[in-house]
């Protein structure tokens, strides 16, 4: 039954509803994904998106940001004085995804530092395509974890590094509905 349920979200749920200003105020910490980078090797406006609102969520807040390194080094592009994460998970040198580099290893070292902090609610800032598998990897494991309110923005573009980021929403969906199932069969969400 469980797996037909989480089968259905796969396919149903591709945008999540924000968290209420009350589940913000009780998070411990906030987690801040990485976009694809450019192909040129800097940042995209994906990153500098993520990065902004993990800033402006730090400073509302006053909470702790864990970032995947992306997302830390757009922080400090927008204020290099505070923008630097807490924690800082380090990915593959590409800055692509990869069997051994995905979402549910960033959440397995996320779950390292948050038991080691005592942290178990969290606010996840990521592009809203993305948002989805991230909450669920979190659950997975046990964690709480509310979405930011992300806001629209220049997501998907012709140059980034990733190709199923390139052309738009469609393709990495598609993409994304793989990694899902894929997920799902290895026990992520």
């Amino acid at each position: 039954m469980r797996f037909l349920k989480i089968l259905w979200k796969c396919i149903a749920i591709w945008k999540m509803k924000p968290a209420t200003e009350e589940e913000l105020r009780s998070a411990d910490v906030i987690i801040a994904f990485s976009d694809s980078k450019m192909r040129d090797g800097s940042l995209g406006e994906g990153n500098k998106i993520i990065g902004q609102v993990a800033l402006d969520l730090r400073n509302r807040y006053f909470l702790p940001v864990i970032a995947q390194e992306e997302a830390n080094a757009a922080m400090l592009a927008v204020n290099f004085f505070r923008g630097n994460a807490e924690y800082v998970v380090r990915g593959t040198q590409d800055g692509k995804s990869h069997l051994s580099w995905n979402t549910a290893v960033i959440m397995d070292r996320v779950l390292k530092i948050c038991r080691l902090e005592g942290w178990k609610k969290l606010i996840i800032a990521t592009t809203p395509d993305h948002m989805p598998r991230c909450i669920w990897c979190a659950e997975r494991r046990g964690l709480k974890a509310f979405a930011a309110d992300m806001p629209k923005g220049q997501y998907f573009h012709k140059n980034l590094a990733l190709p199923s980021c390139r052309s738009g929403s469609f393709r990495f969906r598609l993409r994304d509905f793989l990694v899902r199932i894929m997920f799902l069969l290895t026990g992520n969400i």
